[in-house]
């Protein structure tokens, strides 16, 4: 058993779905910060996200729900509910009550449906960002679930100590100091990457908006490759973790920041990019289940005794620290 220690639900942006998942008219369950949620697509396309119960009777609108429209509607009664949670209409054709879904803010961006999460209540205190994927053809997903601490995934990636020990990455260093700035944070490390019996520099750039939102990008001059990787963590219940992870690879134009469309990129260049996202995908998926059986069985020290060489982990629990509600 997990001896992370049970801790407040992190503010933020937590995903509860992949785009993806919701083609229109399509209504999931999902789970964030101990709580239900239903997530659907009207017709049109717009995501709304609300508690899942009708205010009417109490029917689960997960379990049986349908969208009708730009309505999302009843399993019980029939009774349909506006994009804006407004109840308009009942399935016997009488006047609604007055009454409406309570719906959730939430913002989808960068392959992701999110939803704010705040411990008081308050609306969202920031956006995210929409990242440009203009460079990248194709994108792989993969979804895991594990327990651990909210701060876990994050920290792993300014804990640099373990590259080498887990990941085959020598040599990693800070190309600057993590840098934050309030709901953001940066670093920017450099390494070689062992494969077989070749080392390969790299350079990996971490971009973090809250707990529940970072972006990878991977710099492997040599191969003319870049790697993004969008990682969405959501604490589903008291030391339970759900990371959504959409992955691609694109052929290095020689920009520092390629803004080509791969529309017009080289026909041979998207399909090689294709190709090494999903051949790159096993290698992913190695790396991050190694960390999550870490993540699974560790337990959260609130004192660490770090020494030197782990990267700037106190620099990064100090920003973290904001999202928590104190006591």
């Amino acid at each position: 058993m997990s001896m992370t220690p049970q801790v407040p639900f992190p503010d933020g942006w937590f995903a509860v779905a992949f785009s993806s998942d919701l083609r229109p008219g399509r209504v999931r369950r999902s789970r964030i910060a101990g709580s239900e949620v239903v997530v659907y697509r009207t017709r049109s396309g717009l995501v709304r996200v609300t508690d899942p119960h009708c205010p009417h009777l109490g029917a689960h609108l997960g379990h049986g729900g349908r969208v009708e429209g730009e309505r999302l509607v009843c399993p019980f009664h029939g009774f349909a509910f506006d994009a804006d949670g407004t109840c308009v209409a009942t399935g016997y054709g009488t006047r609604p009550p007055r009454t409406a879904l309570r719906l959730r803010h939430s913002q989808e961006a960068n392959g992701f449906v999110f939803v704010w999460q705040h411990h008081a209540g308050l609306p969202p205190q920031w956006e995210l960002p929409c990242l440009s994927d203009n460079a990248y053809p194709d994108t792989a997903e993969t979804s895991h679930c594990f327990r651990g601490h909210p701060d876990d995934p994050g920290e792993n990636s300014v804990d640099l100590g373990h590259f080498a020990q887990v990941h085959r990455i020598t040599g990693a260093r800070p190309v600057h100091a993590l840098t934050t700035d309030l709901h953001r944070a940066e670093l920017t490390v450099r390494g070689r990457k062992t494969f077989g019996r070749h080392g390969l520099g790299a350079e990996i750039s971490y971009r973090y908006w809250g707990l529940g939102f970072t972006a990878i990008d991977t710099h492997i001059p040599r191969l003319r490759i870049r790697g993004r990787v969008l990682n969405a963590v959501t604490v589903t219940s008291p030391g339970q973790l759900q990371m959504r992870t959409r992955i691609s690879t694109a052929l290095d134009s020689g920009r520092a920041d390629s803004r080509r469309a791969p529309t017009n990129a080289p026909l041979w260049d998207r399909l090689l990019a294709t190709v090494l996202t999903r051949a790159g995908q096993p290698q992913y998926l190695r790396d991050i289940r190694q960390d999550i059986r870490i993540w699974h069985h560790k337990s959260y020290l609130e004192r660490p005794r770090l020494a030197e060489g782990d990267g700037p982990i106190t620099a990064w629990r100090r920003w973290t620290r904001q999202f928590y509600p104190t006591t």
